[in-house]
Parts: C-alpha cells; sequence; structure tokens
C-alpha cells in the first residue's frame, strides 16, 4: 500500500524550505544604515547584570544612543532611538536599522569598548 501511494521514500525529500534572500543594506554615507545592539553587561557586583542597547551608524562608527538599563524594555529602547533620529534630524523611514535579531548575550568586548 505504502508503494503504491509513493511513501516509501524519504521523508526529507519531500519537506523543502523555501528559499529565504538574506536582506542587504548599503550604506554610502553617514546617516544611510544604523546598527543596533542589545547585549549584557556585568554590573559592579557579584550576579548583578544589566541590559545594554547601543545605537551606531556604521559609516561613522559613531555612537548614536545607548542606554542602560536593569532588564530589557522594547518602549524605553524605542524611545531612546527616536531620540537619538531626532537629535540627527533622521526623518520617519528615512533610516533602514540593522539587527541581528539574536538573543542578548554577554559581550566582554562591547564592555571593553565602552570603557574607553
Amino acid at each position: 500500500m505504502l508503494a503504491a501511494d509513493q511513501a516509501t521514500r524519504a521523508r526529507r525529500a519531500i519537506r523543502r524550505h523555501p528559499g529565504y534572500q538574506r536582506p542587504e543594506l548599503l550604506a554610502t554615507g553617514p546617516r544611510h544604515v544604523w546598527s543596533w545592539d542589545s547585549t549584557t553587561v556585568r554590573g559592579p557586583a557579584p550576579g548583578v547584570w544589566y541590559t545594554l542597547d547601543v545605537g551606531r551608524d556604521i559609516v561613522r562608527r559613531a555612537m548614536m544612543g545607548w542606554r542602560r538599563a536593569e532588564h530589557e524594555d522594547a518602549q524605553r529602547a524605542n524611545r531612546l532611538m527616536a531620540t537619538a533620529c531626532r537629535a540627527e534630524q533622521i526623518v520617519p523611514n528615512q533610516l533602514p536599522m540593522h539587527a541581528d535579531r539574536g538573543a542578548p548575550m554577554p559581550a566582554t568586548t562591547l564592555a571593553a569598548w565602552l570603557a574607553r
């Protein structure tokens, strides 16, 4: 019966995932693309951790805004980027924002960069 229904072949040949086109952002000058990252940094005492949100212009490598908080908060992060956009005179829909869509993770290199 299985052979008659052509159900004896490998299942992985049946299931196909659709193709995914990775988005590409091209920045040809300042204020064309910003990068956004959220990471966890160690606090002053053992067991104390903070969330650090940073927005940077990828051409100038300048920090456009940052925020440290005791926990992640999307509304505060949105206000941070809105403030940075107003300061840089960015109008709505002018600026693509790149983010890796990954989970926040401890990043000692980012903490060292901020310490400099």
